[in-house]
């Protein structure tokens, strides 16, 4: 996939619901398997450092949060944050 292609978006939509899907069955590897898919069709379609993958970071830590891996989850918090500290200065 590349950054002219216009299913990029589409395809990482359907990885999250997929994990969406996964995570509501308590099936967290699964879940994560997915949502490392979107991560990495977005960072590749949007680059690094974009804003709009903020909300995969976030629901890859909550999903580390239900598996009761905190350590994990604080770690997969930290993209997020610098995101969102560079979108706003």
């Amino acid at each position: 996939l590349n950054a002219a292609d216009p299913n990029v978006d589409s395809i990482a939509t359907y990885s999250m619901n997929i994990a969406s899907i996964h995570e509501r069955l308590h099936q967290y590897d699964e879940a994560l398997r997915h949502l490392n898919k979107a991560l990495e069709v977005q960072k590749g379609y949007l680059g690094e450092n974009h804003p709009d993958l903020s909300p995969i970071y976030s629901t890859i830590a909550r999903i580390h949060r239900g598996k009761k891996d905190n350590g994990k989850a604080g770690q997969s918090i930290l993209p997020e944050k610098k995101l969102i500290d560079y979108e706003y200065l």
